[in-house]
Formats: structure tokens, C-alpha cells, sequence
């Protein structure tokens, strides 16, 4: 009887001693549990978790950050917290790093593969960024000149043929024939003699006048300022006007033939000036 109770007592005492160190486990383990005040990654430092896992952003293990106030077991310090990026920045971080200089911060190879880190040697150059892209070239509009009959006539001489050829300044586009254009210049010609003839500065005051609103009716039929002076000059009234070419630039169309008759409003010749052009680019 005295063998059985022994084992009795043996086996009471292991089981006191089982729940007594499982005891000591849980409790150390809350301890340490209540001593963690959040999660957080050594790569990014602005992830907080409440929980343990992984890090939302690198998907590295989290660490934890314990509580300012709790104290690990043999130190009688806090556990230093990094600020890992003020450490790539190189600026010092935390209570630990103000008596010591700046830590290098070594990130693996296989987590730089993962997060794409590159490295490029620092130069100063110029930052060139090609586009490729489908556009069209067009003429600004600044530049371009639509020649559109203000007379009635007939296309008498035709100078350009075909959209592509090339004009230079002054260049005679087209030769127009009108009965009304040689009735306003014989009427412009008319005044011209009637101011000369004139005796007195009131008499003269008269055809002056209309001298003027002569000049402006003709510069309204596409006649130049310079065609003007010369028809004053000569005094000799022409039945055809010819449009000359306000730039040397590229004949862009020409839809009227010659020997055709043409109204007010008809579009007779397009010439552009092509030294400055625009992109319009999808």
C-alpha cells in the first residue's frame, strides 16, 4: 500500500509544477503582449497595426514597437526606436542616435527587386523626354492669305496653276478683268484733274474729298496702296486688276480657271507662308 500512495503524491506534485510554469508562461507572454504598443515595418514606419503580419506596402514581417514606459527584461533602458527613413536621409533619430553619428541602412537585394529600387550616378545634363505621336502639320493662320473676288469679271491671265509652287513677295497671282474696276479708276482719274484745274483752295476742297473715298473703294477691290500711287502717277485707268502676293510663301489652291468668269465672294487663289507652321499633335 505504501507504493501506490508514493505514486500518488509523485504525480500531484507534477501536475502542480505543470500548472505553475504554464502560469508563468501566460503571464509572461501577457506581459509582453501588454507591453507592445503597436506593429509597424522597418521600411515604412507610417504603418501602424494593432496586430502582428505583414506590411501592406513591402509585405515585410512586422515588428513590434514597445510602449515608452515598458522596460525588456536585464535593461533597465527602453528598447531605442529608428525612424528608418530619417536614417536614409541621413539625419540622426530617436534618443539612441543623438550621441552617435548617422547609421548606414542596408536594404537586401531580393526586397530592392521587389520595392524597384534603382541607382544612376549623380550628373548635371540636360532632361530630354521624347513624345511619339500622330499629328499634322498646318500653316498659322497669321499667315495664310485667301484672295476672294471683290468685283465681278473674268479670270483674264491665270500666273499660278497648281497648289505647291512657290511665290515670292509681289509676285503677280492672277490678272482680273473688270468693266466695273476701269469705270471706278476713269472716275478716280477724273477727280485727279478736276483738283489740278481747280483756281481756288475751296474749289479744290471738293474733289479732294471725293479723291479719298475714291482711294478707299479701290483698296476694298484688292487694289494695293502701291497700285494706287501708280494710277495716280500715270493717270492712265486699267481694265484688269492683278492680285499680287502679300509674302513669298506656297500656293495652297487655286479653284478658278482662267478664262472663267468669277462674282463677288468667289475664292480665287490661297497662298500660305510656310517659315512658320503648326503641330497639332493627338
Amino acid at each position: 500500500m505504501k507504493t501506490p500512495a508514493r505514486k500518488i503524491i509523485v504525480l500531484l506534485v507534477l501536475v502542480a509544477l505543470f500548472f505553475g510554469a504554464n502560469s508563468c508562461t501566460k503571464e509572461d507572454t501577457a506581459g509582453k503582449s501588454s507591453n507592445i504598443d503597436h506593429w509597424t515595418c522597418e521600411m515604412h514606419p507610417s504603418v501602424h497595426s494593432k496586430d502582428p503580419g505583414k506590411c501592406p506596402i513591402c509585405s515585410m514581417d512586422l515588428v513590434p514597437v514597445m510602449k515608452e514606459s515598458a522596460t525588456p527584461a536585464g535593461s533597465s533602458k527602453s528598447a531605442p526606436q529608428h525612424d528608418h527613413a530619417a536614417m536614409l536621409a541621413g539625419k540622426p533619430s530617436g534618443s539612441s542616435m543623438t550621441s552617435s553619428p548617422s547609421q548606414e541602412f542596408v536594404v537586401p537585394v531580393e526586397r530592392q527587386q521587389q520595392i524597384g529600387v534603382a541607382y544612376a550616378k549623380v550628373e548635371r545634363k540636360p532632361l530630354a523626354h521624347t513624345i511619339r505621336s500622330v499629328g499634322l502639320i498646318v500653316p498659322d493662320r497669321s499667315r495664310n492669305w485667301q484672295f476672294v473676288s471683290r468685283v465681278d469679271g473674268y479670270v483674264q491671265k491665270l500666273n499660278v496653276t497648281s497648289p505647291g509652287e512657290i511665290v515670292e513677295k509681289d509676285a503677280p497671282l492672277l490678272s482680273i478683268y473688270s468693266p466695273d474696276l476701269l469705270t471706278s479708276e476713269r472716275e478716280f482719274v477724273e477727280l485727279l484733274r478736276m483738283r489740278d484745274e481747280a483756281k481756288s483752295k475751296d474749289a479744290r476742297e471738293t474733289p479732294q474729298r471725293l479723291i479719298e473715298s475714291a482711294k478707299r473703294r479701290l483698296q476694298l477691290w484688292n487694289v494695293t496702296p502701291e497700285q494706287v500711287a501708280e494710277l495716280e502717277r500715270t493717270r492712265k485707268a486699267s481694265e484688269t486688276l492683278t492680285l499680287l502676293s502679300p509674302f513669298r510663301g506656297v500656293v495652297q489652291s487655286v479653284p478658278v480657271e482662267q478664262g472663267k468668269s468669277v462674282k463677288v465672294g468667289d475664292m480665287l487663289v490661297e497662298v500660305a507662308d510656310l517659315s512658320v507652321v503648326w503641330m497639332w499633335a493627338e
